[in-house]
């Protein structure tokens, strides 16, 4: 640890206030972004890190790698395999709201100016089963799993909940104070994800979704900010969350409503396959009852045993008073049982019940419908599910079953007393059944086959509803597949409330761009135009490595170079070229391409994920030293890239602070005439072999002119929001952009058939921040890699 901690932020419009610097052995969670300088910001970015390292920099071992055991146990606790086989870079587990506000701040920051290397994702119980819902390859993953508090107010009537609470840790302090709110009916699902996605309770009858009883939400948005989202303070965003999803920001606290509520009478009850029509019928008088039931809850399951090529009923019944058999079920109790579990507990035991049916560290699969109230459609949906899974009667391991939830209008209108929500139902919508199709199995070889006949399903039963006339758009975001399309279920109004919530606390789609997922892969909506690498002579000139240039001009290397394929070249910066300009000023041409071919390496584009401590020939013949430093940045022998992944037609440019020394001592320049850098010698006038190379108009020197620019090549801050101006910043990734995040999620990353160029404007104003300007502050050169 330095002695001295530098955080990166902006300076305070107007503000003339010292600002407090971070010493070692202070808490990093005492940060705030309006209180740091510029200074310190680039003192930090000229440490050329990794956006994790950067992370770690600040958080230390709040960030966690791979094969490590805080990393190797935050993936294995994912419910599903497909979840837990996705690798983030890093895993980061904050442990207070001011940790989550400085990492998406500076991960907002890092995902403007250098797209694709700052991608994260954002967990709560992770239980979504879909790759990348709540995990991202080659990203930052934020486990949200050390926000646990629960803490119920002085007069009983709410309770704060943290954002990484499983719902068996919620109920657990409730039922011992005889109090419940409106919450999961699995243990094991957490908070964050189920309540922002509606949420379906036992409880629903009585008092809506789960969405519903949220009265504030405490959430990091896009800038940064922590705020309140409620009936009165962001209303517009408080509505946005009920059901929109993560969409908005990083929720850290919910607070919900609680009431009175003791044990009550629950379980499963299994039944024959031969009374089914009865059952559905049972089912569809139950939800269309004319005095639906307030205290009834019921998940109907039908189930395919693999082994013996057959079906079964296994139901979930929940009546939350402390009566048994009531005589609301009395159609489904009345009929042949083959096994009972029914009996009189608390909600914390009820709900392990049903985390017990779905244990954790397989392959799974969640696939949604809903309809309007027809026995039929349900006999339709169980056949066509018993013909689509024949075909993967040789799948390993593998389950199906199909349950069906009634949503009755008692549930659906709850919403508009209670403020509102994004789901698009109410009482005109009717009475409702939602469809959940569960697939598990063993093997990632069976994944493409599983989802195509759930495709397959899911494709038919919607031509079956449209035959009844029980065709109904709105699908549950929890249970959606990841090629489903909940949030335009809503309808249009919602989403186009969702959009504009969306536009006014996250302006530039941080938490928005997502992937799209189609049979042979991904499409990334980006937002950004990719552009065709320019040469290396092109490049060189362009962003003003002049100095280089003129070498490789003079040494008659510039054919040679732009011929070579695979190429990795550490650029000197003019800086380093006029630090040795005497020593340098009568070298031999021969000596000269010595210096300029130690350089090069051939054969190999290194991008910065791909550097390791290690060697790597040049096109001298003679080996350069590369090492990994403890900050995580990257030594040249003794050389720091200060500006990495400057990607050329032919390969890849890091830029290096020192011109390297070929072991040939012939070759070395003479460093003992070597004038210091003085503070012209970025001009190309005093910079040897610029002579005749002219740094062209560019977007490199259009940001001299506009905005704060230090030594590697970043820029620091823009101009004042009443200004109205804006900057711009050419960079280049050595990989696709990737999504920001839907679901929890952000997605796997991707590399292009070829290299591509980014250009990427950053406008001052962002939102929340108070008194900042836009801040451009990170911590890397031109590219953050992963």
């Amino acid at each position: 640890m330095l002695a001295t901690l530098l955080l990166a932020a902006a300076s305070a419009i107007g503000s003339t206030v010292a600002s407090p610097v971070l010493v070692e052995g202070q808490s990093s969670s005492s940060w705030n972004p309006s209180q740091y300088s510029q200074s310190q910001a680039r003192t930090l970015i000229q440490q050329k890190l990794t956006c994790c390292n950067a992370l770690s920099f600040v958080f230390g071992n709040k960030i966690s790698y791979p094969n490590t055991t805080v990393y190797d146990t935050s993936l294995a606790s994912y419910w599903s395999l497909q979840e837990a086989e996705v690798h983030p870079s890093c895993v980061f587990k904050p442990t207070t709201t001011t940790d989550v506000s400085l990492a998406v701040f500076l991960l907002h920051v890092g995902g403007d100016l250098f797209p694709g290397h700052c991608d994260f994702a954002v967990r709560s119980g992770g239980h979504t089963p879909w790759a990348g819902a709540a995990n991202i390859a080659n990203g930052i993953t934020i486990d949200m799993q050390n926000f646990k508090q629960v803490a119920v107010a002085s007069d009983r009537q709410t309770v704060q909940i943290g954002t990484g609470n499983r719902w068996v840790n919620v109920y657990s302090v409730l039922d011992a104070m005889n109090l419940a709110t409106s919450g999961g009916r699995v243990g094991i699902v957490g908070v964050g994800g189920l309540t922002t996605g509606g949420g379906i309770s036992f409880f629903s009858p009585r008092y809506g979704f789960v969405c519903d009883n949220v009265v504030n939400f405490q959430v990091v948005i896009a800038s940064g900010q922590l705020v309140d989202a409620n009936a009165t303070s962001n209303p517009d965003l408080w509505r946005a969350l009920r059901g929109g999803s993560n969409n908005f920001g990083i929720v850290t606290t919910f607070t919900m409503r609680t009431f009175e509520q003791g044990k009550f009478w629950g379980g499963f009850i299994g039944f024959t396959i031969d009374t089914i029509t009865q059952q559905f019928q049972a089912f569809q008088d139950l939800l269309g009852s004319a005095n639906y039931d307030p205290y009834a809850a019921l998940i109907y399951s039908v189930v395919y045993n693999v082994t013996g090529r057959n079906w079964y009923v296994a139901s979930n019944f929940e009546y939350t008073k402390n009566q048994t058999y009531p005589p609301f079920f009395k159609e489904f109790t009345s009929l042949p049982q083959t096994f009972s579990t029914m009996r009189i507990s608390n909600l914390t035991d009820f709900t392990l019940e049903l985390a017990a049916s779905n244990p954790i560290g397989f392959r799974q699969l969640f696939a949604t419908g809903t309809y309007g109230n027809s026995a039929k459609q349900m006999a339709a949906i169980y056949s066509i599910a018993n013909a689509t899974v024949q075909p993967l009667n040789d799948v390993q391991g593998l389950k199906w079953s199909i349950s069906y939830q009634p949503e009755p209008t008692v549930i659906t209108s709850k919403a508009v007393a209670n403020g509102g929500n994004s789901l698009g139902l109410s009482a005109a919508s009717g009475n409702l059944f939602n469809v959940l199709l569960t697939a598990t199995w063993d093997l990632a070889s069976d994944d493409a086959r599983v989802n195509a006949q759930v495709k397959s399903l899911f494709a038919q039963a919607a031509t079956s509803a449209a035959t009844l006339g029980v065709t109904n758009p709105y699908l549950y975001l929890n249970y959606a597949a990841p090629w489903q399309d909940p949030i335009t279920g809503y309808g249009a109004a919602n989403v186009g409330a969702l959009k504009a919530a969306s536009k006014k606390y996250d302006p530039e789609g941080v938490f928005q761009y997502q992937d799209i997922n189609f049979d042979d892969g991904f499409i990334h909506n980006i937002g950004k135009l990719l552009l065709i690498p320019l040469s290396i002579s092109e490049t060189l000139i362009t962003g003003n490595f002049t100095a280089l240039a003129g070498a490789a001009t003079k040494a008659g290397l510039v054919p040679t170079l732009e011929d070579l394929s695979d190429v990795t070249i550490f650029c000197p910066n003019n800086d380093a070229f006029q630090k040795i300009a005497s020593g340098i000023a009568n070298i031999t041409n021969d000596h000269l391409i010595d210096i300029s071919e130690y350089h090069v390496v051939q054969g190999s584009v290194g991008y910065s994920t791909l550097l390791s401590n290690s060697s790597l020939a040049t096109l001298k013949g003679e080996d350069v030293k590369i090492t990994i430093d403890n900050d995580g940045a990257v030594l040249v022998k003794a050389a720091r890239v200060i500006n990495a992944e400057i990607l050329v037609a032919n390969g890849v440019i890091h830029v290096i602070d020192e011109v390297l020394k070929p072991v040939d001592s012939n070759a070395r320049p003479d460093e003992s005439s070597s004038t210091a850098a003085t503070p012209t010698s970025s001009l190309a006038m005093f910079v040897p072999f610029t002579s005749g190379i002219i740094p062209q108009t560019s977007v490199w020197s259009e940001l001299t002119a506009t905005t704060s620019f230090i030594a590697v090549g970043l820029v620091t801050a823009v101009p004042s929001v009443a200004g109205g101006e804006s900057s711009s910043l050419s960079m280049t990734t050595s990989r696709g952009v990737q999504s920001a995040k839907s679901g929890g999620s952000g997605n796997t990353s991707m590399t292009t058939s070829g290299s591509v160029a980014i250009q990427t404007t950053n406008a001052s104003g962002r939102v929340g921040l108070p008194a900042l300007t836009a801040v451009l502050v990170m911590v890397a050169a031109y590219a953050m890699v992963l």
